[in-house]
C-alpha cells in the first residue's frame, strides 16, 4: 500500500486501492493527502494550477485563482478579468468598462491617441500626436496655437480642420480674420476691399472682425466709390480730397491723370478763360487761353477786345494804340468817317474823295477831280472858293483879281474877305 487514509474512498487522495492518485501526496498512518500544487493537475480543494507556484499570473502559489483573474482548464489557463478596474496580465489599462473609444478598449488596451494611468484606469487623449480621439475635434500633431487647432486639440474660431493628423485651412466669408488672412468681411464678393481669398484688395485699407474696408484715398489706385486717385488728396487739381472727379475736369487711369474740360464754361486749372465754346477768334481759343487783343472775366467767361492795345480784335475795324478820337481811329476803336485805317497797329491816312472832310483836309466834294474847286488832295485851287460842309461846295471867282463881286462891295474889301477865309479853312 502507498497509502491508506482509513477509507477507500476515491478522490481524496488515496484511492480505493490504497494507491496515491495523481495530484496527490499522502504521508502518515493512516494516510494524511493533500494536492500537490504546481503539477497542472487541479484536484482536491485546488482552484487552478497552472503547472507552476508563481504569483501573479492568475494561479497562486498555494493554487487559488488570484483576484481580477479567471483560471480554467488543467493545467489552468489564467486571463485577466476585463472590465474589472484592475490592471493585470497584459492589461495596458482597465478603467472598469468594456465600452471602447475612451481610451481603454474592450480588452483593456490603451487606445491610439490616449494615455492611461491608474486603476481603475483615467485615460485622457493625448493632444498633439495626430491623432483625434476622445473630445479632440482635431489633431495637427502639435499642440501649438494659431493654426487652426488650439492647444486643446479644438478646431480655432475662423479654421476648418480635417484627417488625421489634422490639415487647418482658414474659413474665407466668416467674418473672422484667421491664419494668413488680410481681412475677413463676412463674404467672398470681390471689389468690396476684401477679396474672394481673404486678402485686402489695392487702394483699400481693412480693420477689425468682421472686417470693414474702406478706400485709401491718395494712393493712386481708383478702388469703391472713388471716380479717381492722383495719388494725393490735394483739392483743385482736377480730383478732390474725397477721390471725386471735381466739376469742370475729366480723370482717367490710375493713379488717374486730370484735364479740364475746355468749354463747359467752367474756368479751373490752368485754364485762363472759358467762354463755353472752343471757337477761336472770340477772345477765347479752343485751349482756353485768352487771345491775343482780348481780356475775359467770370464764369463762363465774357470776353471783350483790349482797345488801345494795338491789335483789332473782335468787333473793332481799327486799333492805333491809343484811345483818341480824330486821329481816325476811335476811342472805341472804330475807324472814324473821312479815313481809312489798316494794319497791327493800325495805320490811318485821310480819304480824299469820300465827300469828308477832315482836319488835314481843305475840301472834299466826294472826287479826286482836278479844276473843280477841291483838287485831287483835297486842296481848294486857286480861283476857287469852297464852302464849309460835306461834302464841299466849290464855286469859282468871277473876278481878275480872284474876287467874286457883289453889290457895291469895294474890290480890295472883296480881296480881304477871300485872303481871310482862305486862311481859317486851312486853319481847320
Amino acid at each position: 500500500e502507498a497509502c491508506d487514509d482509513g477509507n477507500t474512498t476515491a478522490t481524496d487522495g488515496c484511492s480505493a486501492t490504497c494507491t496515491t492518485e495523481s495530484g496527490w501526496s499522502c504521508s502518515g498512518s493512516p494516510s494524511s493527502c493533500s494536492p500537490v500544487c504546481g503539477d497542472g493537475m487541479v484536484v482536491g480543494t485546488e482552484a487552478c494550477d497552472d503547472g507552476g507556484t508563481t504569483a501573479g499570473n492568475g494561479c497562486s502559489a498555494t493554487c487559488t485563482v488570484e483576484t481580477g483573474w479567471t483560471c480554467s482548464g488543467a493545467p489552468s489557463t489564467c486571463t485577466a478579468i476585463c472590465g474589472d478596474g484592475m490592471v493585470l496580465g497584459t492589461e495596458t489599462c482597465d478603467d472598469g468598462n468594456t465600452t471602447a473609444s475612451d481610451g481603454c478598449n474592450a480588452t483593456c488596451m490603451t487606445e491610439s491617441g490616449w494615455t492611461c494611468a491608474g486603476m481603475p484606469s483615467t485615460c485622457m487623449t493625448t493632444c498633439g500626436d495626430g491623432i483625434i480621439a476622445g473630445a479632440e475635434t482635431c489633431d495637427d500633431n502639435n499642440s501649438s496655437a494659431g493654426d487652426g487647432c488650439g492647444a486643446t486639440c479644438l478646431v480655432e474660431a475662423g479654421w476648418t480642420c480635417a484627417g488625421s493628423p489634422s490639415t487647418c485651412s482658414t474659413t474665407c466669408g466668416d467674418g473672422i480674420k484667421a491664419g494668413a488672412e488680410g481681412c475677413d468681411d463676412g463674404g467672398t464678393t470681390s471689389n468690396d476691399g476684401c477679396s474672394a481669398t481673404c486678402t485686402v484688395e489695392g487702394g483699400w485699407s481693412c480693420t477689425g472682425v468682421p472686417s470693414v474696408c474702406t478706400t485709401s484715398c491718395g494712393d493712386g489706385v481708383v478702388a469703391g466709390t472713388e471716380t479717381c486717385d492722383d495719388g494725393n488728396t490735394a483739392a483743385s487739381d482736377g480730383c478732390s480730397a474725397t477721390c471725386t472727379t471735381e466739376t469742370g475736369w475729366t480723370c482717367t487711369g490710375a493713379p488717374s491723370a486730370c484735364d479740364e474740360i475746355c468749354g463747359d464754361g467752367l474756368v479751373v486749372g490752368t485754364e485762363a478763360c472759358d467762354d463755353g465754346d472752343t471757337d477761336a477768334g472770340d477772345g477765347c481759343n479752343a485751349s482756353c487761353g485768352v487771345e491775343g487783343g482780348w481780356s475775359c472775366t467770370g464764369t463762363p467767361s465774357v470776353c471783350t477786345p483790349n482797345c488801345g492795345d494795338g491789335q483789332v480784335a473782335g468787333s473793332e475795324s481799327c486799333d492805333d494804340n491809343n484811345n483818341a478820337d480824330g486821329d481816325g481811329c476811335s476811342a472805341a476803336c472804330q475807324t472814324e468817317a473821312g479815313w481809312n485805317c489798316a494794319g497791327t497797329p493800325s495805320v490811318c491816312t485821310v480819304v480824299c474823295g469820300d465827300g469828308v472832310v477832315t482836319a488835314s483836309e481843305e475840301c472834299d466834294d466826294g472826287n479826286t477831280t482836278a479844276s473843280d474847286g477841291c483838287s485831287a488832295t483835297c486842296v481848294v485851287e486857286d480861283g476857287f472858293e469852297c464852302e464849309a460842309g460835306s461834302p464841299s461846295k466849290c464855286t469859282k471867282l468871277e473876278d481878275g483879281c480872284g474876287c467874286r463881286s457883289s453889290g457895291n462891295t469895294p474890290p480890295v474889301l472883296a480881296l480881304l474877305v477871300l485872303v481871310a477865309l482862305r486862311r481859317r479853312r486851312r486853319r481847320g
